[in-house]
């Protein structure tokens, strides 16, 4: 007989990793205003206090499009793009929630195991042990969205910010932007 993981403890994990993958995500698209504004807002600026020619402009934006995008794939994409075994995921709850440590995994050890050594009637105990554990625990208190609150925060004044340099009319900051971005 074959000791399957409890569906209780699969359907915790399952909604971990989605609770996981999404608070990333938000923190990617937080990354992505963030940078893309300030990297932009400094070549920008520097188009407005230095006399620069069109190929400095173009290395600059370049190197910004560069910084971008390796900041994106840091912060975000490399995490999204690896496929998270449900050991992985174990081992990512039993950290977030120390109330778990090593039983949850082992959970997932034993239903995953193929040897012979260990009773049947142990690995449903822990099994079901386990699974009367992680039922109680929610997800949104082992990864609340206060993980990401500073990106979100840098984010939003990020934003303050360049809506106020937007708002002077003298600066034409929004032209220097356009500019940065678009080095045509």
């Amino acid at each position: 007989m074959n000791i399957q993981l409890d569906p209780k403890t699969a359907a915790k994990l399952s909604d971990f990793g989605k609770r996981r993958r999404k608070l990333i995500l938000f923190r990617g698209i937080c990354t992505f205003i963030t940078l893309v504004l300030l990297a932009f807002g400094v070549v920008g600026m520097l188009d407005y206090l230095v006399f620069m020619e069109d190929w400095v402009r173009y290395i600059l934006s370049s190197v910004a499009y560069g910084l971008l995008a390796v900041a994106l794939y840091i912060t975000c994409l490399k995490q999204l793009v690896h496929r998270t075994t449900i050991q992985e995921l174990a081992m990512m709850f039993e950290i977030a929630d120390p109330s778990m440590r090593e039983k949850l995994l082992s959970a997932v050890e034993l239903a995953s195991s193929k040897n012979s050594y260990d009773s049947e009637i142990f690995r449903e105990l822990i099994q079901r042990d386990v699974a009367e554990q992680v039922e109680k625990v929610k997800v949104e208190s082992i990864l609340p969205n206060n993980l990401i609150k500073k990106w979100l925060r840098a984010a939003s004044l990020t934003l303050a910010a360049f809506a106020l340099l937007l708002l002077i009319p003298q600066l034409k900051f929004g032209t220097l932007l356009l500019r940065a971005a678009v080095p045509v």
